[in-house]
């Protein structure tokens, strides 16, 4: 390894913004319009660090706002200039397109590959890795830099090693962290030390890991992960979800539930809408029933369905009764009394939606027996 090298190595840990954008639209194989708004709608540019590296290889993040600021202005302006344009960011495509008429496109392309964003502005590997709504789109990267997954293996498959950091048992203790204390809980720093060296002339070049630590404790407060005073459970299940497991701290939470896909969460709306419908359906058939007994128990009414709310009375009553009862059972209505006010309105709207509406204190009569009925035999 030459003298050179030494120095140049750590650069393999990040990524120029260029490299970012193009990797993300071409590995992925999404139009630049879908790839930027993505990244917008999950503010990207307002929570990455953006780093700075000179001439002499010096790497330091840049901190202040402004940068952040201007990046957001660089993915607006991209995002404008794509709009309703299927390009893909790939060299052939760039090519085809610097000989096309689409000059605000060409432009903003233009103004992410320049020479001083290309060589100057960079990401953090690892820390693009840790951002969750990347996981998975960052093979370009290679398939070291894919974030660790820590839900449990499907059938078939080898369990992953989870790596456990050991940490100093006196900061682990804690129960109320600063800002700092959490940022050296993952970077690994002694808080003392970092408090007295942080207004150093070189802190930031030699505290990268620290800086790294503070951005992503920062970004979890802000986007309400983290407790404003960092609480010792916000932190455990933060990190954890964060990928850092540390010994004697979040190494022996419990498995928290793996949340559901769009699509899975679909799927359940639909299957309680078909619930609801089935449930509909059987209550219109009890109405239907309800009008029979109603008429068997009147000479004098007609063999037409009713309409008109009846009252019961007498062993028809306490039939229906038990047969409204039996229903409620059956579909896991409430019977205590204390919803009857939603139970109530459920089945005005049903009734209204099958053209056989029963008034709301016609129903709550109904409602009454049956909560005296569950009363009795109880």
């Amino acid at each position: 390894m030459g003298i050179l090298d030494k120095i140049t190595e750590p650069l393999k840990e990040y990524v120029s913004v260029f490299d970012f954008i193009k990797g993300l639209s071409q590995y992925n194989n999404q139009n630049l319009y879908d790839v930027v708004t993505y990244l917008n709608h999950y503010d990207f540019a307002e929570n990455v660090t953006v780093y700075f590296i000179d001439i002499d290889y010096k790497i330091e993040p840049l901190e202040f706002d402004c940068y952040n600021n201007e990046l957001r202005s660089k993915l607006d302006k991209l995002q404008t200039a794509s709009y309703l344009e299927d390009f893909v960011w790939s060299n052939e495509n760039f090519e085809k397109l610097k000989s096309s008429d689409k000059f605000k496109l060409i432009e903003s392309l233009a103004d992410f590959a320049n020479i001083y964003n290309t060589v100057h502005w960079h990401f953090s590997i690892q820390e693009l890795a840790s951002i969750e709504p990347l996981e998975g789109l960052l093979g370009f990267l290679g398939n070291d830099r894919i974030p660790i997954t820590l839900s449990e293996p499907q059938a078939g498959e080898a369990k992953q090693e989870t790596v456990i950091l050991q940490r100093d048992p006196l900061l682990t203790d804690l129960d109320i962290f600063n800002i700092l204390e959490a940022s050296c809980l993952i970077s690994g720093d002694d808080p003392i030390q970092i408090e007295i060296c942080i207004g150093d002339t070189y802190f930031r070049q030699n505290n990268i890991e620290y800086l790294k630590a503070e951005k992503l404790i920062r970004a979890g407060i802000k986007s309400g992960n983290l407790d404003h005073d960092i609480t010792r459970q916000s932190l455990q299940n933060f990190l954890k979800i964060k990928g850092y497991i540390i010994n004697g701290f979040n190494d022996n939470l419990p498995t928290l539930p793996t949340p559901q896909t769009d699509s899975q969460l679909l799927q359940k709306v639909a299957d309680q809408q078909a619930t609801i419908d089935q449930q509909a359906k059987e209550i219109a058939e009890l109405k239907a029933q309800l009008a029979s007994i109603e008429q068997a128990s009147d000479p004098n009414q007609s063999h037409t369905p009713a309409i008109v709310d009846k009252v019961l009375t007498g062993n028809s009553q306490s039939a229906v009764t038990k047969l409204i009862y039996s229903f409620m059972r059956e579909h896991n209505y409430p019977l205590d009394g204390k919803h009857k006010g939603a139970v109530n309105e459920i089945l005005q709207k049903l009734t209204n939606s099958y053209k056989v509406g029963i008034a709301e204190d016609t129903i709550a009569k109904w409602l009454k027996l049956v909560n005296e009925l569950d009363q009795k035999l109880k």
